[in-house]
């Protein structure tokens, strides 16, 4: 399965939605201004994912049990969905990258220490943000390491399953440009 780069991905469907949409609204300044306001968003938007692409791509995390895994996020997101048999759409892997970003700033090492999970004594962990309990529940054979980030992403990726939406209501307002809301 190829990887899809930040800039590979087309903006196809958003242009032709957002093209539609243009061409029903009454012609004007307040119309032309919210155009460039839109168009100027979605840059900015293009902008800060390529600025953050070879972050994202090119890292190398140390994991505690002193397992080295290398790739990136979109590796990372891509092997996931491998082993799980699922197809990764253009749309899939832009929601995974903003979970994982959201919940953990990409970083397969990370504790959250500070959230209701943490203070009743199970913080979430790893680059999805699972809580031992629940990863144990979707983790597959072979794939228990819950600081490994594919491991993790599996889980999360049959927890958010089994719960009904692979893509959460929270990572579709988000990728509608609303706010963030975690899982």
């Amino acid at each position: 399965m190829p990887i899809i780069a930040p800039k590979d991905i087309k903006m196809l469907p958003v242009r032709l939605n957002l093209n539609s949409a243009i061409s029903q609204l009454p012609q004007g300044n307040y119309t032309n201004d919210l155009i460039n306001r839109v168009r100027g968003d979605i840059a900015q938007s293009r902008a800060r994912l390529n600025r953050a692409s070879p972050q994202i791509q090119n890292t190398s995390v140390r994991l505690p049990s002193t397992t080295h895994i290398t790739g990136g996020l979109d590796q990372w997101i891509a092997q996931a969905y491998k082993i799980l048999g699922i197809q990764l759409t253009p749309q899939r892997l832009i929601a995974e990258r903003l979970l994982a970003m959201k919940e953990s700033g990409g970083r397969a090492n990370a504790v959250n220490r500070w959230d209701r999970n943490f203070r009743a004594g199970h913080p979430s962990k790893g680059v999805d943000q699972m809580i031992d309990a629940s990863f144990r529940a979707h983790m597959i054979p072979g794939h228990t390491n819950i600081f490994n980030p594919v491991d993790n992403m599996i889980s999360s990726i049959r927890y958010r399953l089994a719960n009904g939406n692979l893509i959460t209501p929270g990572m579709a307002s988000a990728l509608r440009g609303g706010a963030y809301r975690g899982y």
